[in-house]
């Protein structure tokens, strides 16, 4: 697999820029390419031999950090861990991985000590797909930029099922909700995650975000005692946490805005059809087409999480031997088997670099339709008091 290069990124930004300008009525000169020399008919220098990566003098007997931005328990804590089991196998005799949680800032301090870190190919880990958006659209995240970060790839690189379910004291439907005038507060860790939720609450429906929180695990603790009343994280994999949210039939499923989540979780929850509602599609929930458009390439977005990324300046052959490495770690039939232990074999899903970053150029247009809505979204949201 070759490196993800800054060719690549150059021609994604061109592209976005080439939509402002079309959609400014912009009309740029073009640049004059330089005429091509003639050749001198002098022999051709014999090129100098290149010496092959010595990947067993380079990392045999060194640690890897693998940096989560999340807290522990959640789904980028437990696949990263998933994935620091399978490592060894595919490095030099002697490598250790360590991961290391360092949650706040939806994850972006994590992704900050990452892109801080000295460029030699020891530390890594998956960020939000958050902050490639914000980067491709506006080039402000503070210490990351595409045009500069080596990316590895994802291992969770596909459009998932995704399910909202609110706690079962607080309503017994959508339609209860607003019947009843009921404002569903939904925790998160920043903008990006639930982005159906978030897109209600643009939308003028009866749901209020609530950021700042560590990760999944503590979310999933939030909704448990009350302090939140809906999630998005009540599908299949929540429920080996907490069987008794089913057991004691203590969910309401409410929606979905990516896939619909598997018929027989939502049967388990009391609803006979095994269907829930796309979420522009609720009662009361009025969307327009380009809202709709814009929400589909919001998701588009999303889906693709845990890309992993190396700090600028790892040197060329560390971040090829960390690709084609990579590749091997996650295509293992042990990080398969595991994925499917762990309840997250829905989400797995092989993806490059290079393929990342051109799922972010073809989706940037419907995500900048929306930026407009998200700001508003976080406007309105709250953020969750601490202590």
């Amino acid at each position: 697999m070759l490196r993800h290069r800054a060719s690549l990124l150059t021609t994604a930004i061109a592209v976005l820029m080439a939509m402002v300008l079309a959609a400014c009525g912009s009309d740029p000169t073009p640049t004059p390419t330089a005429t091509p020399r003639p050749a001198d008919g002098s022999p051709n220098a014999t090129p100098t031999p290149v010496p092959s990566f010595d990947a067993d003098a380079y990392f045999g007997g060194k640690t890897i950090r693998l940096i989560t931005g999340t807290s522990p328990g959640g789904g980028y804590d437990i696949i990263l861990r998933i994935f620091a089991s399978i490592a060894p196998k595919h490095f030099p005799a002697g490598t250790r991985f360590i991961v290391v949680n360092l949650p706040g800032a939806g994850q972006l301090r994590g992704l900050q000590e990452v892109m801080n870190a000295k460029p030699d190919g020891l530390t890594t880990g998956p960020t939000h797909p958050r902050w490639f958006q914000q980067a491709l659209l506006f080039d402000n995240v503070e210490g990351f930029s595409l045009s500069t970060v080596n990316i590895i790839g994802s291992p969770t690189f596909r459009k998932t099922p995704s399910l909202y379910c609110m706690r079962s004291e607080v309503a017994g439907s959508w339609q209860e909700v607003l019947d009843k005038g009921i404002t569903l507060t939904v925790g998160e860790l920043a903008p990006g995650n639930s982005v159906g939720a978030e897109f209600l609450q643009e939308l003028g429906g009866p749901v209020k975000m609530v950021y700042g929180y560590g990760g999944t695990s503590e979310i999933y603790a939030a909704f448990d005692r009350g302090e939140v009343d809906a999630t998005s994280r009540c599908g299949p994999e929540a429920t080996q946490f907490y069987p008794e949210w089913l057991s004691q039939n203590q969910m309401v499923p409410l929606f979905y805005d990516r896939l619909p989540e598997d018929p027989d979780h939502i049967r388990a929850m009391g609803v006979a059809s095994g269907e829930v509602p796309y979420v522009l599609d609720l009662p009361g929930i009025s969307a327009t087409e380009e809202q709709r458009l814009a929400l589909a390439g919001y998701v588009d977005l999303v889906t693709f999480q845990r890309t992993f990324v190396l700090p600028p300046g790892v040197p060329d052959d560390v971040v090829n031997y960390w690709q084609e490495a990579f590749e091997k770690i996650v295509t293992d039939d042990a990080f398969i088997a595991a994925m499917e232990n762990a309840n997250y074999i829905d989400e797995y899903g092989v993806g490059s670099g290079d393929e990342i970053l051109e799922r972010s150029a073809a989706s940037s247009a419907s995500r900048r339709r929306c930026w407009t809505c998200s700001a508003r979204s976080r406007a309105s949201s709250s953020v969750r008091p601490h202590g």
